[in-house]
């Protein structure tokens, strides 16, 4: 169930990632090119901007809105870092600074030291490194955690993640800042933890709805001993099982997307445990019932499935956020637990 402005998001979102984003492209990506185009598109769009009040340069919207974006971009294995600059503009919005379209990420923990004005350190692995023109980064100036905007001028030991993904190393010595936005405080990293846990189980139910729909159309067309293998019983528990599995941790992110306000921290954590819970399972059937087609590296599967397990261990894996969710429940100021659970919405 989406509102109507996130059908229209999810309607011409997809359309354009569709005409976009190509194996061709990926490929291109994960080979160390950067998507301009795409990125140019999404620009042009007001995409990169969504959810970000007016008086911060944003187009307004909520956060749920936000969400449907990132779900397409799930859907579709976008090779870009539009989740890492969607954060990094939330973060500029609550340090009082505008958002930008330019390529940006935030970096977690203090990794540099210096002054206002010049500042060293190092950042390793850091996913699309090379590709962006700054990182938000917490840096140790006079003992004191502030928030700083650091340009991205050179990179090293160029890699690439699991996902496909550029990384490097990006090397600061005595870089001068582009401006020193703040003091780091709990409700800051509180946020980005949160806020970047419910966009990676976004991308995920995409993911899983797509990486599904993969698996049953491909069963449904291949023929073994002269029957389509969606006849056999046993292709047909396995998708069963999967279909279940997409289904509950997809209506977590459901009930995160609908909401006008930002999701609760008990929203959050149920479904960034859900969706992570549900990817082994459904990546391996998903491999299981296609065989040796779903491994190639020509087929469209692999795209989702190797970007399904980064973002399940990206902002706590589903083990961290199970025992956010017990601690929740079992806490002294809660009512008791068999009325919690059953007043869930």
């Amino acid at each position: 169930m989406h509102s109507e402005s996130q059908q229209l998001i999810i309607d011409s979102v997809g359309k354009l990632l569709s005409d976009h984003v190509t194996p061709a492209l990926i490929e291109s990506v994960e080979g160390g090119d950067f998507a301009a185009d795409l990125w140019s598109e999404l620009v042009n769009q007001g995409l990169l901007l969504l959810g970000l009040d007016e008086a911060c340069g944003g187009y307004g919207g909520t956060f749920g809105d936000q969400l449907a974006l990132l779900r397409e971009c799930g859907r579709h294995a976008v090779p870009a870092p539009v989740s890492h600059t969607l954060l990094a503009n939330h973060l500029r919005s609550m340090l009082g600074q505008q958002g930008l379209t330019t390529p940006s990420a935030v970096i977690d923990g203090i990794v540099l030291s210096g002054s206002s004005e010049s500042v060293s350190g190092e950042l390793r692995d850091v996913p699309w490194a090379a590709m962006l023109s700054s990182v938000l980064v917490q840096a140790e100036l006079e003992g004191a955690a502030c928030w700083m905007e650091v340009p991205v001028d050179k990179s090293s030991d160029h890699g690439k993640n699991i996902a496909g993904e550029p990384t490097a190393t990006l090397s600061f010595d005595s870089a001068a800042p582009t401006s020193v936005l703040g003091s780091v405080s709990e409700q800051h990293l509180r946020e980005i933890l949160h806020r970047g846990a419910a966009m990676h189980s976004a991308m995920m139910a995409g993911a899983l709805e797509q990486a599904l729909q993969i698996a049953v159309g491909y069963v449904l067309e291949r023929k073994q001993f002269g029957q389509p293998l969606a006849k056999f019983q046993a292709i047909q528990h396995q998708l069963a099982v999967m279909a279940t599995e997409v289904a509950a941790s997809t209506r977590s992110v459901d009930q995160m997307q609908m909401t006008e306000d930002p999701p609760s921290d008990l929203d959050v954590a149920i479904a960034k445990a859900r969706v992570g819970e549900a990817v082994g399972l459904s990546t391996d059937t998903a491999h299981q019932v296609m065989g040796a087609m779903g491994y190639t590296r020509e087929h469209h599967l692999n795209y989702l499935t190797r970007r399904l397990w980064l973002w399940r261990d990206q902002f706590g894996h589903e083990t961290f956020w199970q025992s956010e969710i017990g601690k929740h429940f079992l806490s002294a100021n809660q009512a008791d637990l068999w009325t919690q659970i059953t007043d869930l919405s």
